[in-house]
């Protein structure tokens, strides 16, 4: 089967950044521009650092339901965004000819729009640059067209947010929202820095129109809707992992691993066919915002099969008028024929900066026949996936991951140490016991292999008084391509099948061979004794 490489469009300056008087040729010209310094950055919130949309799915179709009224979905993607709350609320109810004055629509709906502010989730690369702008002491605001209160609301379940911000400014603070300038303006003042020095990142067009207004630079981060944005803004990414602080002056992030970046854990799920995974949940929606774009790598769980390491190429479906994504993974060791017509769910745990002199975030442009790239992505993901930052992130996905029978979860003080639980499989001396174990991943892992030993006391021909177990995949058939998963699943099977022939327990092993049936009501006995669950 022929490859498929997701085609991503290169992130791009929309608008010059210099003119050609000032000898600049724009991101890569060597002379020093002489635009006015970024001394400070003003931050909108909804869209651009916090996924509320996710988290707020469903409140309005739900709201207009109790009225009788359909929720126009594209209307609402392409017409709202940005809007003021009184702006926004007078046209629904004008649009969908509700029995409502606005206000008496805000005071209805805002109280459930409230309840799921907290599921909102910080959107790729937000806590990563409030966290470098902070640490480097550079003065940054929050400027929203929400009110005042609604913005204290939702951040206040971002941890830190509250304390990093110089300033937090709510569109009733100022004479009018965005696109007006005010509230970009107000937040210039507040910080004590020109307009001409100050920085704005946005992802809605009147919030770029704002920012037009307020002479200032701007950066958009927009969906797929708001792709008017492009004509308007100095530079638009695709998501704020492709923001370089150091084009405008600021200081350059220092937290990439060679051309591997970590990001905050993003998960997925999908049935993977033909090379794609289709993300598409229950209610028909897209579970992944649009700003999780460009290529990933991390671990995918495929069925009941085990954990494997994984490249994500994740697009934008440019040939229609949807939201819908491209999403091709690709098993960084093996076959993607195991994965063929089966269930996976991924997280990723890192991000792939442009290769070949690329600025990241900027895929190359390939083809089909063109398999040289992808192998260079997995080699990155492969190094990176070895090093102990990815193993935290490996050892809480193998935490969550489900394992009829099998639970692990890492341990707070100590990342590569696991907690284990393993029952008793039906039908064996064992069934109805529940037996802890302990898993350390040493500093060689994965080309050695884990430790695990037992920590109840069990009578088995193949474990120990020690706990210690006789399994080939712990020594010398162990190989890196192996799983956790595998070992454990391993173990639940020596469970099933005690083998006296081959023993690491000689007393048990003779037992077992010379009176089967005495041995096996010992090892009831003994489950009964000490793996009770009590």
């Amino acid at each position: 089967m022929p490859l498929h490489i997701c085609h991503l469009p290169p992130t791009h300056p929309a608008k010059p950044l210099c003119s050609a008087a000032m000898s600049c040729c724009g991101f890569n010209c060597n002379v020093e521009c002489q635009k006015p310094k970024t001394l400070a950055l003003i931050l909108d919130l909804d869209g651009t650092l916090l996924d509320t949309e996710r988290a707020t799915r469903g409140v309005l179709k739900d709201f207009l339901a109790k009225y009788g009224k359909v929720l126009d979905t594209e209307r609402e993607e392409k017409k709202r965004l940005g809007m003021t709350l009184k702006d926004s609320a007078a046209a629904i109810v004008e649009d969908y000819d509700l029995p409502l004055l606005p206000d008496q629509y805000i005071n209805e709906i805002i109280p459930l729009y409230r309840e799921k502010w907290m599921h909102a989730k910080a959107l790729p690369g937000a806590n990563r640059l409030i966290m470098h702008l902070y640490d480097h002491g550079i003065p940054f605001a929050l400027a929203s067209n929400s009110l005042q209160e609604y913005i204290d609301s939702k951040i206040s379940y971002q941890t830190g947010w509250r304390e990093c911000f110089s300033v937090i400014l709510g569109s009733d603070k100022v004479k009018a929202g965005k696109p007006s300038p005010d509230l970009f303006e107000e937040a210039a003042k507040r910080m004590g820095a020109d307009a001409l020095n100050c920085l704005v990142i946005e992802d809605s067009l009147v919030g770029v129109k704002a920012a037009n207004a307020a002479k200032m630079e701007v950066v958009a981060v927009p969906p797929q809707s708001e792709a008017g944005c492009s004509s308007l803004a100095n530079t638009v990414l695709h998501s704020l992992l492709e923001f370089q602080p150091e084009l405008w002056g600021l200081p350059p992030f220092k937290d990439w691993v060679d051309n591997a970046l970590p990001i905050d854990p993003i998960n997925l799920s999908g049935l993977y066919v033909d090379g794609f995974l289709c993300e598409v949940t229950e209610d028909g929606t897209y579970a992944l915002p649009d700003q999780v774009y460009g290529v990933f790598f991390g671990w995918a769980e495929v069925d009941m099969n085990g954990i494997f390491k994984a490249v994500v190429c994740i697009g934008r479906d440019h040939c229609c008028c949807s939201r819908k994504k491209v999403i091709q993974m690709f098993l960084v060791d093996g076959s993607n024929d195991y994965m063929s017509n089966q269930q996976v769910k991924v997280q990723l745990v890192g991000y792939i900066r442009g290769l070949n002199g690329k600025r990241n975030g900027n895929v190359p442009e390939i083809t089909s026949k063109d398999t040289e790239i992808l192998e260079e992505y997995k080699s990155i993901a492969r190094d990176s996936l070895d090093l102990p930052m990815f193993i935290q992130q490996y050892s809480c996905f193998l935490s969550e991951a489900s394992t009829p029978g099998i639970s692990a979860s890492p341990s707070e003080d100590n990342m590569r140490y696991f907690n284990v639980m393993i029952l008793g499989p039906s039908q064996s001396p064992y069934e109805g016991g529940v037996f802890k174990l302990e898993l350390f991943l040493p500093e060689e892992y994965p080309m050695a292999p884990p430790k695990v030993r037992f920590l109840t006391k069990i009578y088995h021909p193949n474990i120990d008084k020690l706990g210690r177990i006789c399994l080939d995949i712990l020594k010398d058939k162990w190989s890196p391509a192996l799983q956790i998963r595998t070992v454990l699943l391993s173990i639940q099977a020596l469970l099933s099948a005690p083998n006296p022939d081959d023993p690491l327990s000689e007393n048990i092993a003779k037992h077992w061979k010379s009176n089967e049936g005495e041995a096996v009501e010992t090892a009831k006995e003994w489950t009964r004794l000490y793996a009770s669950g009590e």
